[in-house]
């Protein structure tokens, strides 16, 4: 019975040591095969790869950032400025002097006079100031039939300033056209003209019409340059 009992029984011992060396085998393969090791294989390349596209892409910004400030510092700015420039010297000079309406009315220099119901010379004159001028409008037709006086007033500015007309009709008879009938031209653009026609129609009315004019010339924000002249024509009977 003894000997049945120490030759029959289980050998606990060895059961114990093959699952030892089992445990043991696999712990060895997870740390020899690669299981293991291959994550941190995997882990460390995938941390280079990381480095290298974050290596990449601060490269890529430092170059679009020096391609941006070169746009900025050769291109963008530059050109912005210098196109701001030449619209406003599109508009403006910039050369043109401070020159107010410094005379007045009663000071006006006289041009001469043309006739306003026949042909006459045109009369001429130009400068570069802000000024006033005067003219007399005669009238020379006695016929029964009677006929309106008319005349016109052109002022053509230079490039540089914009100059702007006011023309005063003085009363038929009267001295002088100051503080007169007015009208003007205050047009943007280089040329402006004024037209007036008075006195009688069909019917001859018996009296003298002759009536002087006053003509006012400004430049717009009181600015002109010397030698750049504005020309003033006027015509009779037009």
């Amino acid at each position: 019975m003894e000997g049945n009992d120490d030759t029959g029984a289980p050998n606990f011992t060895s059961s114990i040591t093959a699952a030892s060396t089992l445990e043991g085998g696999a712990s060895g393969s997870d740390d020899e095969g690669g299981t293991v090791g291959d994550d941190d294989d995997d882990d460390d390349g995938t941390t280079a790869s990381l480095d290298a596209a974050d290596d990449d892409a601060d490269a890529d910004d430092d170059g679009t950032t020096g391609s941006a400030e070169s746009t900025s510092d050769d291109g963008m700015d530059e050109s912005t400025t210098d196109g701001g420039e030449e619209s406003s010297g599109g508009e403006s000079t910039g050369d043109g002097e401070m020159c107010p309406q410094m005379t007045t009315c009663a000071g006006a220099a006289g041009l001469g006079s043309v006739s306003g119901d026949t042909g006459s010379e045109d009369l001429f004159f130009n400068g570069s100031d802000p000024t006033w001028l005067e003219f007399q409008v005669t009238e020379d037709n006695d016929d029964v039939v009677g006929e309106e006086l008319r005349f016109t007033v052109t002022l053509t500015s230079p490039a540089c300033c914009d100059f702007d007309l006011y023309v005063y009709r003085g009363a038929e008879g009267g001295a002088t056209g100051c503080d007169g009938f007015l009208e003007s031209s205050i047009s943007v653009g280089a040329v402006d003209s004024v037209s007036m026609d008075w006195g009688e129609d069909l019917v001859a009315n018996g009296s003298d019409d002759t009536a002087w004019i006053a003509v006012e010339i400004v430049p717009k924000n009181d600015e002109c340059q010397d030698g750049e002249n504005w020309d003033l024509v006027v015509e009779g009977d037009t």
